[in-house]
This record gives C-alpha cells, sequence and structure tokens, in this order.
C-alpha cells in the first residue's frame, strides 16, 4: 500500500489532463456588486460629514441609487449562479 504522504511526481502531475477545472473561491464573486456597496457606505459616510454645507439631498439620493443598485447586482447574480447549478446537474 503506497504512503499517502508521498507526493506524485511534478512530471505525472504536469502529463495528467484534467476534462474540468474546479470551481475557486473568487469564481462566485462578482466584483461589480460588493464595490457598489463599499461606494454607498463611502458615499453616505461623506454625505454625513458634509450635512451642514448642503450636500444632505445629493448625497442622499446617491447613497441610495448606488445601494439599491449593488443590492439588485448581487440578487441578480446569486440567482444566475444557482440558474448555472441547477441546469449543470
Amino acid at each position: 500500500m503506497p504512503d499517502s504522504r508521498v507526493l506524485p511526481a511534478p512530471s505525472e502531475v504536469l502529463s495528467t489532463p484534467r476534462s474540468d477545472t474546479p470551481d475557486t473561491v473568487l469564481d462566485g464573486v462578482d466584483w461589480p456588486g460588493p464595490t457598489l456597496l463599499l461606494a454607498a457606505v463611502l458615499i453616505l459616510a461623506w454625505t454625513v460629514s458634509g450635512a451642514a454645507d448642503g450636500r444632505l439631498l445629493g448625497g442622499s439620493l446617491a447613497t441610495l441609487v448606488t445601494l439599491l443598485t449593488g443590492l439588485v447586482w448581487i440578487t441578480l447574480e446569486h440567482l444566475r449562479f444557482r440558474a448555472r447549478d441547477r441546469v449543470g446537474r
């Protein structure tokens, strides 16, 4: 019985073709959604810090639009990944 702690030779690893590549952690991450949520938090901080300067209405609208866009983007990507996984089965 071979020792399971022994690694295969590099030539064996390179010569073994893989028909499918495994998913990594970052394959399922869609960067525009989280980026938009981060932008919404930054815009909110900018709005709150400058509320006395008259930035309250514009900053609030920008925060709301950015936040909703980020949430919708993440929701649509989640649904797309779930549909892709269902089709793959």
